[in-house]
C-alpha cells in the first residue's frame, strides 16, 4: 500500500505531465468580443459598471477612454502624481512601448528587461501593463503572465501600478473566466493597491505590493 507521501508525490507528477502549456496568439489588449459567462445575469455596460464601481471600492483610480486615447490619458495621469525625487522613470510592458517616443510626462519609458530590482527600488515611479482579466463581481484584476503584461516584480515592487484592460476582458466572477486562463502560467490577482493593518488595527498600504493603482478601462 503506497504511503500519503508517494501518493502526493505522483497527483503532482501527473499534474505536472498534464499540464496545460499553450501558448496565447492574440493579444488581451485587442481583444475583440467579450468574455463569455453563462451563469452572468448582467448585460456587459452593467458588468464593466460593476467592474468599476468595485474596482473604485478599494480606493484605485479609474480611467475610462476610447481605444485611441491611452497615451494621452496615461501622460495626464502622470503629471498629477507627485513623484519622490530621483523616480524619473517608467516600466512599460512591451506591447504598449510603441505609444511613446522615449519618455512620457518628463519620465523615461524603459523596457522592463532593462530595469534590475534596485532600479524598481531607486527610480521606476510604477509600471504601465495589460493584464489577463478583470472580474466585476469582486472588483479583481488577474494576471497571467502573458505577453501583454510586464513581468512580476515590475508590478509589485513600485509605489504606482497602471493597469490596461479591454472592457471585453471583464467577465462576472472566476467561473465565467476560467477558460480563458493559460493554467501552465502562474495567476497573480489584485483587488486595489495594497493594503493590510498593522497590531493597531490601524491601516498600512504599500506593503505587499504597489500602494497606488491606477486601472485604464479602454471602451469600444
Amino acid at each position: 500500500m503506497p504511503s500519503s507521501k508517494n501518493e502526493i508525490l505522483q497527483r503532482i507528477r501527473q499534474a505536472n505531465t498534464s499540464q496545460v502549456t499553450g501558448v496565447r496568439t492574440q493579444s488581451t489588449l485587442i481583444r475583440t468580443t467579450p468574455m463569455g459567462d453563462s451563469e452572468a445575469k448582467l448585460d456587459h455596460d452593467d458588468l464593466v459598471k460593476q467592474f468599476i464601481e468595485r474596482v473604485e471600492d478599494y480606493r484605485s483610480t479609474m480611467v475610462e477612454i476610447g481605444p485611441d486615447e491611452l497615451a494621452s490619458a496615461f501622460e495626464k495621469v502622470l503629471l498629477g502624481i507627485e513623484a519622490r525625487e530621483g523616480f524619473d522613470t517608467i516600466c512599460v510592458a512591451p506591447p504598449l512601448l510603441h505609444l511613446f517616443n522615449k519618455t512620457v510626462a518628463g519620465y523615461k519609458v524603459t523596457h522592463p528587461d532593462r530595469l534590475t530590482l534596485k532600479d524598481y527600488n531607486s527610480k521606476v515611479l510604477g509600471t504601465l501593463t495589460g493584464c489577463a482579466i478583470g472580474l466585476a463581481a469582486s472588483g479583481t484584476i488577474i494576471f497571467n503572465s502573458s505577453d501583454d503584461e510586464a513581468p512580476g516584480i515590475s508590478t509589485l515592487v513600485p509605489d504606482h501600478l497602471f493597469v490596461v484592460i479591454n472592457e471585453s476582458q471583464i467577465a462576472q466572477d472566476i467561473v465565467g473566466a476560467i477558460t480563458s486562463f493559460d493554467l501552465g502560467r502562474p495567476l497573480t490577482m489584485v483587488s486595489g493597491p495594497s493594503a493590510t493593518s498593522d497590531i493597531e488595527l490601524a491601516r498600512v498600504e504599500g506593503v505587499h505590493g504597489p500602494r497606488n493603482l491606477t486601472v485604464f478601462v479602454v471602451r469600444q
